[in-house]
């Protein structure tokens, strides 16, 4: 709750007096922090953290309220609520971003998606074989293939309701970034 206020501070400063370059600089790298300190908190992959560290800095105090999606969002990956860390994370799209932080968005949420694939089925052998092939396909980058395996997932194994959620945010985001010319 400290962490949260002590962002919420940092990103409401300079709205409240003017702040020379550096002073915005240092306020940015400190939201970039505790980002990395709530990744950290939550014991979640170090390039997770290093992402999302890298994200909050790209993203600065010009787009705080996009900040706030992606610590709300690790929030939820590290409280294991992953239908709500994606809902979040997905707020982050819907930003206007830069094609430099586009990238980053992208590479973070596809770890992030990883990772919440291998902790929503851990163990699961029914779910094992199209959720590995999603997998595989999200490291290769194929978007489409990643939708495809899912719909099978979706089909083949019997999701509970959490599951079935993440399954069909993820589908859907898959298929739409495999339409998008930057995803082929």
């Amino acid at each position: 709750m400290k962490k949260r206020f002590l962002l919420t501070l940092a990103c409401s400063v300079p709205f409240a007096v003017p702040l020379s370059a550096f002073d915005l600089n240092a306020v940015a790298d400190r939201a970039a922090s505790l980002a990395e300190e709530q990744a950290a908190a939550y014991d979640l992959p170090p390039g997770i953290v290093d992402k999302a560290r890298e994200l909050a800095s790209s993203l600065g105090l010009t787009k705080a309220n996009i900040t706030r999606y992606a610590n709300d969002g690790l929030k939820a990956l590290g409280d294991g609520k992953y239908a709500e860390a994606l809902n979040s994370l997905g707020k982050v799209s819907s930003a206007e971003l830069s094609a430099g932080q586009s990238a980053i968005y992208q590479d973070l949420k596809v770890m992030v998606d990883t990772y919440v694939l291998q902790r929503s089925f851990n163990g699961d052998a029914a779910g094992s074989g199209p959720i590995a092939d999603a997998m595989a396909a999200l490291k290769k980058q194929d978007y489409a293939g990643v939708s495809q395996e899912l719909q099978e997932a979706l089909a083949a194994i019997k999701p509970t309701g959490e599951q079935r959620e993440v399954l069909n945010a993820l589908k859907q985001q898959y298929a739409e970034w495999a339409t998008q010319p930057e995803a082929n």
